[in-house]
């Protein structure tokens, strides 16, 4: 697996999530402007945003095996392969 390709991955997902965040309180801004109701439209962004957290943590999953790190799931710090605790959080890794 190329390194470089998973950062340009991630790279590309944070930028699709911001996108994202950005209409849904674009999109509530002008529901609540307009006294319209937006429930349909945020449950749908809520969803595709979850969706690319999804797709995020697999790519930032491959990342740390590329690089030879285990990813805290309580915190999001790399620790070492071998590692039983998270070095920032103190989460067992084991449960992972």
């Amino acid at each position: 697996v190329d390194v470089s390709k998973l950062r340009i991955s991630a790279a590309d997902l944070n930028n699709e999530i911001s996108k994202r965040f950005e209409s849904l309180g674009r999109a509530a801004y002008e529901a609540k402007k307009t006294d319209n109701d937006a429930s349909d439209l945020t449950a749908e962004s809520v969803k595709a945003i979850d969706e690319l957290y999804e797709q995020l943590d697999a790519v930032n999953a491959q990342l740390a095996a590329a690089r030879e790190k285990m990813i805290c799931k309580n915190c999001g710090q790399e620790n070492a392969q071998d590692a039983v605790y998270c070095s920032r959080c103190g989460h067992k890794l084991s449960d992972n």
